[in-house]
């Protein structure tokens, strides 16, 4: 019986392997959640693409994946993970436990404020962000979650060439530091000097801050007499 089931074993892992690689991806459609729709879906579950992809109504643009042999050392099955819209990128690597932990390393990104208005559902508040025009961008950016939740963040993201759309008045350039659970936010130089926080805690965030013109001719585009406090918060 011994010689049977160590050859059982290896069939099994052909038969798994086998259903990845062949399995049509679009069969799985039903099981998605309510939440998360694909306008069609293309190819396999090992390698493939859900192309119009809608998060809570939004519209989030095309998600291609492709699922890598885990190292023999790693419990993590790895994924190669590329989501574009229009001119904005985003690569990256997600590794997923058997633990409903997950890791997600961004392995660059350049992203336009209006996609990400785009691509976020309605429910997510940009704040001030909603009427600034720019480009997010990030290289070795890692984000940990446990059921499917955002628990931490390490990393920095940057914010070029903001302007605002109301008068196309630039703004400057910002960056934000993340470690795990709490982050800083502030201006690179330019006309607008920024200075806050993020903290995040079980899927919640809340960004406070103070912006302060520089000159005289920003305070009178920004009609602020000397600084503003910024408080945004919401669910991820």
């Amino acid at each position: 019986m011994r010689p049977v089931r160590l050859l059982a074993l290896p069939l099994l892992a052909g038969l798994v392997i086998g259903a990845l690689v062949w399995l049509p991806v679009r069969l799985l459609e039903g099981l998605l959640p309510p939440t998360l729709r694909c306008a069609q879906l293309v190819g396999s579950l090992w390698q493939g693409q859900c192309v119009g992809l809608s998060v809570r109504g939004s519209r989030s643009g095309e998600l291609r994946w492709v699922v890598r042999m885990p190292q023999l050392a790693d419990a993590a099955l790895p994924i190669d993970v590329l989501w574009s819209s229009g001119s904005s990128r985003l690569e990256g690597r997600l590794a997923v436990t058997t633990d409903a932990r997950a890791r997600f390393d961004v392995i660059q990104a350049r992203i336009s404020l209006q996609e990400v208005r785009d691509a976020l559902p309605a429910d997510i508040s940009l704040g001030a962000l909603a009427g600034v025009a720019g480009e997010l961008q990030t290289t070795d950016l890692t984000l940990q979650l446990t059921g499917g939740q955002l628990v931490g963040v390490r990393g920095e993201v940057r914010l070029l060439g903001t302007r605002l759309l109301r008068s196309a008045a630039e703004l400057g350039d910002f960056a934000a530091e993340f470690r795990d659970t709490r982050g800083t936010v502030r201006d690179l130089g330019g006309p607008l000097q920024l200075r806050g926080e993020v903290q995040l805690d079980s899927g919640r965030y809340v960004v406070q801050a103070r912006a302060e013109p520089r000159s005289a001719g920003m305070r009178q585009v920004l009609a602020i007499p000397t600084h503003v406090d910024i408080e945004v918060e919401g669910r991820l």
